[in-house]
């Protein structure tokens, strides 16, 4: 018995020419294709959305510690400047009320 691969074979379909069959392709693929990037452009544009808002409230709290320091630095200098106490920079980098062995000349 001779082996017939055309006996085997289903029975053809009705097949599309190869140009049409490549343009549904190619028009399947734009589709996904676009649909995949409006999914990510969504996903980027929630992600710069969260980033924004970090970086307001990143600013926030950097303007509020600069308002703090500020406010803290004066009421040092002025805390000194009441009771005639020197300012200064201690030997282990301290900023603040020096004592005279502190004070180097």
């Amino acid at each position: 018995m001779q082996f017939n691969p055309e006996a085997t074979m289903p029975a053809a379909a009705p097949t599309l020419t190869r140009d049409a069959s490549l343009s549904r392709l190619y028009r399947r693929l734009e589709r996904d294709t676009l649909t995949h990037l409006r999914q990510h452009c969504a996903e980027q544009a929630a992600r710069i959305d969260q980033l924004e808002a970090q970086v307001e409230s990143l600013q926030r709290d950097l303007s509020n510690a600069e308002m703090a320091a500020e406010m803290w630095h004066q009421v040092a200098f002025d805390a000194a400047a009441d009771h005639d106490l020197p300012i200064g920079v201690t030997r282990d980098g301290q900023a603040g009320i020096v004592t005279a062995s502190e004070v180097t000349a």
